[in-house]
């Protein structure tokens, strides 16, 4: 079968049995990935919603959240492939695609179907701005596999982490995210010492493979952990909202561990 194919995946009921295997309620996946409850309900109700209502960021969430790969929501075999292709691959296809063909933003936008001139200007706004069937018509018409695209934002060669997070003061205080199918945890509990947060993250590498696999009451997340070091926060580059990516590839953030 050619996963570049158009074909509506069973997502529906792949969300529903992966929250369920996972232990969650419906309200906690919703609150992780910023959706309302109903939103969230028609997620688990109807296939196309996963393909059309949530961005590609929010699908990555979902995926992380309930432990799972985005493509096994939405591929058509339901499972990820390999050899991960970056979205700065994709816009690189489309402005080479547009150089050859002499073609205005505006004309190719139109003959995808979908508006991608803020992706040209940053690779990354792809994640927020397109949702899957988006990327589907742009991959088709570049001829690339777009599920090895939805692989690529847990790969420790991309330029951005998402993450999903508990507890919230300025900044995020406990966050985890995973790299190359590896559980991470950047933790900054209160200090009754300080009488304040401290200004460094302590940085783990997490027994669990996935996040339903970790405990329930977040505070004992690194109890079962390998601790990598500590971050100054300082040094820490998180996008404009703070609650969605470190602005940084995992390299840079394992440079940044003091050990």
């Amino acid at each position: 079968m050619d996963e570049t194919e158009y074909q509506r995946a069973p997502a529906a009921t792949r969300i529903r049995e992966a929250r369920e295997r996972a232990g969650f309620s419906r309200g906690q996946v919703a609150w992780t990935i910023h959706i309302g409850d109903m939103s969230y309900a028609d997620l688990e109700a109807y296939d196309g919603e996963a393909f059309t209502t949530i961005s590609l960021d929010q699908l990555g969430r979902l995926a992380l959240f309930l432990g799972i790969a985005p493509a096994e929501i939405v591929s058509p075999l339901g499972r990820a492939v390999p050899d991960p292709i970056q979205i700065e691959q994709v816009i690189s296809a489309i402005e080479e695609q547009r150089r050859d063909r002499g073609e205005s933003v505006e004309r190719f936008s139109e003959r995808v179907g979908w508006n991608v001139e803020s992706a040209l200007c940053d690779p990354q706004q792809a994640w927020v701005d397109w949702n899957v069937d988006c990327l589907q018509d742009v991959c088709r018409v570049l001829g690339i596999d777009w599920v090895r695209v939805l692989g690529s934002r847990q790969s420790s060669t991309s330029r951005v982490i998402p993450f999903v997070y508990g507890g919230y003061w300025d900044i995020p205080r406990i966050i985890v995210f995973e790299v190359d199918r590896v559980l991470y945890c950047l933790d900054c509990p209160f200090s009754e010492e300080l009488d304040d947060y401290p200004d460094t993250f302590q940085f783990y590498r997490m027994h669990a493979r996935t996040v339903p696999e970790l405990p329930t009451d977040w505070r004992r997340l690194t109890e079962d952990a390998d601790q990598i070091g500590t971050i100054p926060i300082a040094r820490m580059k998180f996008d404009e909202t703070r609650r969605r990516y470190i602005m940084m590839p995992f390299s840079d953030l394992l440079a940044l561990a003091e050990r």
